[in-house]
């Protein structure tokens, strides 16, 4: 998507679908990683409720969860969390909203 296409696109319909968005070989790193962190047990049963009632309801919710960080060990995750932040940070400048990590 040219520019700041993306944010036109956003303010009218309230959704953007951005095709290649990460490309094709940042994609295809990601998934290998999330399939590793998945594989190596760092990901736990998803939770449903909050603080002391929250609950594991495998009947509810059967996925599982891995809290990600920008200093990730994981090369090609670092570079999504980086492009997520640069969205952030062009969504706070353009669009005036705010948004925090």
């Amino acid at each position: 998507m040219d520019d700041l296409q993306w944010l036109d696109r956003l303010s009218e319909q309230g959704y953007v679908l951005w095709d290649d968005f990460l490309g094709d070989a940042l994609a295809q790193q990601v998934r290998a990683d999330v399939v590793e962190i998945f594989a190596s047990g760092l990901g736990r049963p998803a939770m449903v409720g909050r603080g002391e009632q929250s609950a594991q309801l495998s009947e509810i919710r059967r996925d599982e969860i891995c809290w990600l960080e920008d200093t990730a060990p994981w090369p090609a995750i670092s570079q999504f969390m980086a492009a997520i932040e640069t969205l952030r940070q062009c969504l706070n400048q353009h669009a005036y909203l705010g948004l925090k990590q």
